[in-house]
């Protein structure tokens, strides 16, 4: 054995080449394990008597030692550590903002609240939760969330739900769901809520009516009048509109004194009342578009408003400002005769003296017809002739302080005499005008 290697029998001769190389079931030459460079192995023939290797190889590690030619090695293994994704805390949902009775009502915004974890992770990873629920009765506004650092240690989460205004009564299923980075570890926890209902009052105003309490009795809303709405108040709920208080005001300056009478304390399920609001116009409306503003409140927390809206008419601020008669330009010779054939004209001039416009304007002309009493029989009456006057220009505005034109245009025919009569008027949006009556003076041949 000692010509196989020089080192083991203390000289420096070179190995034996002899018939002795092998005897120690070597097979002669270098043996790899010997010279590290690669991993003995249990009973495997060495050259290297007395050498020791330890190398790890996955989860296990060896201790090895060449004895008698061949290596002895020791295994010791480890058991694998799994890194799985679970919940550190289980999801729980809760009430976040509603009545406090702890049970999903309508309109109510709750919470779903937890925590997640990679048990054994040894670095942070990314997981996403997310909310799902196949229910209309739930409203998922921002159904996910990302964590970008799950480790061992749990991760909380907070997602938002709300239930809907018009979800009815009945089990509604939300089911959370956590998954990795690579979308293949996958966990879930389904929450079981049960929706519920809370009877409620519900209130609203329908059909209002105004009618007239002192005035002139013309239906118009006019300047002094006193007036009553009657509206119905209902409670279209299934619950009691308890403590009931109807209040009533105008933001308007051409409404005043508004009250309201007296409402019942309690207004039951299904049930309605007529509410009466009185008021009364100011002498001096400044506004034609007012409003009645009605509201209506419960301890129940049921409310209910509404706008009655109030068209006040204003008092007539038109005035006949002047008249002028005229020859129509080019259609006469000029002179101040009105001869047979030319076309002559009354220019008028309306005022409009209030602090409102006057819309939608139409006008009517009056030729005043003569009777027999009038011609010369002592009457009062100056003797008038007929006239054919027809209005040319007629404006259908006029803003406030504003003075506009009309034109009455005749051709003057035979037997029409020195004076004439015409009688104007006008019918607006709100109230007729007038009549504006006026004498028709020319020079007749």
């Amino acid at each position: 054995m000692c010509g196989l290697w020089v080192s083991a029998c203390g000289g420096d001769e070179e190995p034996s080449t002899g018939s002795d190389a092998g005897l120690d079931g070597s097979g002669g030459g270098a043996d790899p394990a010997c010279e590290g460079s690669e991993n003995p192995t249990n009973n495997a023939s060495c050259g290297c008597e007395g050498t020791t290797r330890s190398y790890v190889d996955g989860l296990c590690e060896y201790d090895c030692v060449c004895e008698t030619g061949f290596w002895g090695c020791t295994e010791v293994c480890t058991e694998p550590v799994e890194v799985t994704l679970e919940w550190g805390t289980t999801p729980t949902a809760t009430e976040v903002d509603g009545n406090g009775n702890g049970v999903p009502n309508p309109g109510e915004t709750w919470e779903v609240t937890g925590s997640v974890r990679y048990a054994n992770a040894t670095e942070g990873q990314a997981v996403t939760v997310q909310l799902r629920s196949d229910s209309t009765k739930l409203g998922l506004e921002a159904p996910s969330t990302a964590l970008t650092d799950v480790g061992d240690t749990a991760v909380a989460f907070t997602l938002p739900f709300t239930v809907q205004d018009a979800a009815t009564d009945g089990l509604a299923p939300l089911t959370v769901e956590a998954f990795g980075a690579n979308g293949l570890e996958v966990i879930d926890e389904t929450i079981e809520l049960t929706v519920a209902t809370i009877p409620t009052a519900i209130l609203d105003f329908t059909g209002d009516a105004l009618e007239e309490v002192t005035g002139d009795g013309n239906r118009f809303i006019d300047a002094g009048e006193s007036w009553k709405l009657t509206i119905t108040l209902r409670n279209t709920g299934d619950a009691a509109a308890e403590e009931l208080v109807v209040e009533a005001s105008s933001s308007s300056s051409s409404l005043t004194g508004v009250e309201v009478g007296d409402v019942v304390n309690t207004l039951n399920a299904a049930g309605q009342v007529e509410v009466e609001v009185t008021f009364v116009v100011a002498a001096e409306p400044t506004e034609v578009a007012a409003a009645l503003q009605l509201s209506a409140t419960s301890s129940t927390a049921a409310t209910a408003s509404e706008n009655v809206d109030v068209t006040v008419r204003p008092p007539d601020t038109l005035r006949l400002a002047g008249t002028r008669v005229e020859q129509v330009p080019e259609f006469g010779n000029g002179d101040a005769v009105a001869d047979d054939g030319e076309l002559w004209q009354v220019v008028v001039s309306i005022e409009n003296t209030g602090g409102f416009a006057v819309e939608d304007l139409s006008w009517n002309l009056l030729n005043y017809t003569p009777t027999s009493a009038g011609e010369g029989s002592g009457s009062e009456e100056p003797p008038y002739s007929d006239l054919q006057f027809g209005l040319a220009e007629q404006p259908t505005r006029i803003a406030a302080g504003a003075t506009v034109e009309l034109l009455a245009q005749n051709e003057v025919s035979a037997g029409m005499g020195a004076i004439g009569r015409l009688i104007i008027s006008a019918n607006s949006s709100l109230r007729r005008h007038g009549p504006f009556a006026f004498d028709v003076n020319w020079t007749r041949p």
